[in-house]
């Protein structure tokens, strides 16, 4: 039965505005306020979808939510970061460089992820990378950092460092102003050092920062002072060194629980972990939980394995990967654009939880909930 009582108004006189920055449409709606026969304008409350609902997923369940997830100082304050909208990484995109994957991982599939090309190598890396970055938020293992990002892109360097420099390229063409490229790579020379201290890796990744591209890298394993690393034809490290370029993209280092004879000191960096002027920004890279391509027991491959043995610059770099996407949802959606990759890492580099010593140098730990406030 129809409730005779409601008189309906003209769908003529009700228009909206929508697709433009939050400045703009309340500039809109104070303008037409002052005209006659208005009578009511003004900005809507904005739609969210509901807050990661982290508790639902079994490992977190029984185990707690992991560390790296927690306000800070322990860790990048994602469980703040889901109760803003934008926060999960909604519309966000990624990009992963590294060897290979398993997109049908029970924890990963439902982001449909897509490889570009390259020839796939083991799984097991890219698949606990990815886990901490996106693992979606089902009733199934964990959640990363930013679990509703909107694509999940894959491109293999076929297991030769030579290929990352095409790797690169076609990730980036694949990829617009905002979205995030991870590189997951590094130089198997002695020390271990960043993918771009090879010349012709920097200068794709300098391509991508200046294409406005959000570059992610780690820092390395090689448990060296960087800035001391000054090899012929090798990319120079050291940002007081005249020789000194740029790329623009944000090198991660890792933190460790330091064990002492008598205590045990949190976020020390990592034995493995390169420091320096030129590492911008640290994560954990100690027994980091995550989704994982292999069965230890049964010695086969199994989409419904984790771990929570996920450990050094590599885990690192997908926290900080995570972080940034979040970021760039929780910006876009309070200022309607994305932060450039610049302005990003200078809020990584300084807004955050300092390591357990100064001289540590590997920065910070960013502090979502701090940063955020701030913009």
């Amino acid at each position: 039965m129809k409730d005779r009582s409601h008189k309906p108004g003209s769908p003529t006189r009700s228009f909206g505005v929508d697709g433009a920055p939050v400045p703009v449409l309340k500039g809109i709606a104070a303008g037409a306020g002052t005209r006659p026969r208005t009578g009511h304008c003004g900005m809507t409350p904005p739609i969210s979808a509901p807050t990661v609902d982290f508790l639902r997923n079994e490992r977190i369940a029984s185990l707690g939510l992991p560390r790296h997830l927690q306000p800070a100082p322990d860790g990048v304050d994602a469980l703040f970061a889901w109760t803003q909208d934008g926060g999960d990484g909604a519309g966000q995109r990624l990009a992963d460089i590294e060897g290979g994957w398993m997109v049908d991982h029970e924890d990963l599939v439902d982001h449909r992820p897509k490889i570009l090309g390259g020839i796939i190598q083991s799984p097991i890396h890219g698949t606990q990378v990815l886990g901490v970055i996106c693992a979606v938020d089902n009733s199934l293992g964990f959640v990363g950092v930013a679990p509703r990002v909107a694509s999940v892109l894959l491109v293999s360097q076929s297991g030769q460092t030579g290929n990352v420099p095409d790797a690169i390229r076609l990730a980036v063409e694949n990829l617009s102003p905002g979205d995030v490229l991870v590189l997951e790579v590094q130089l198997d020379t002695t020390p271990r050092l960043p993918a771009e201290a090879d010349p012709s890796i920097f200068d794709r990744v300098r391509a991508a920062t200046a294409r406005g591209i959000v570059v992610i890298a780690a820092g390395g394993n090689g448990a060296c002072d960087l800035d001391l690393q000054q090899a012929p034809g090798q990319t120079v490290f050291d940002r007081g060194n005249p020789a000194f370029r740029d790329s623009g993209a944000i090198l991660v280092g890792a933190c460790e629980v330091r064990q002492l004879p008598d205590r045990q000191v949190p976020r020390a960096r990592h034995s493995s972990s390169n420091f320096g002027s030129r590492i911008d920004c640290y994560a954990w890279g100690d027994a980091v939980l995550t989704t994982d391509a292999y069965d230890i027991t049964s010695r086969r491959r199994s989409v419904s394995k984790y771990t929570n043995a996920f450990s050094q610059t590599s885990a690192a770099t997908a926290i900080i990967a995570g972080a940034a996407l979040s970021l760039q949802g929780m910006a876009e959606r309070k200022t309607g654009r994305r932060l450039t990759p610049g302005r990003l890492r200078e809020l990584f580099r300084t807004v955050g939880t300092p390591s357990a010593d100064v001289t540590d140098r590997i920065g910070l730990m960013p502090d979502l909930k701090r940063i955020i406030a701030g913009i």
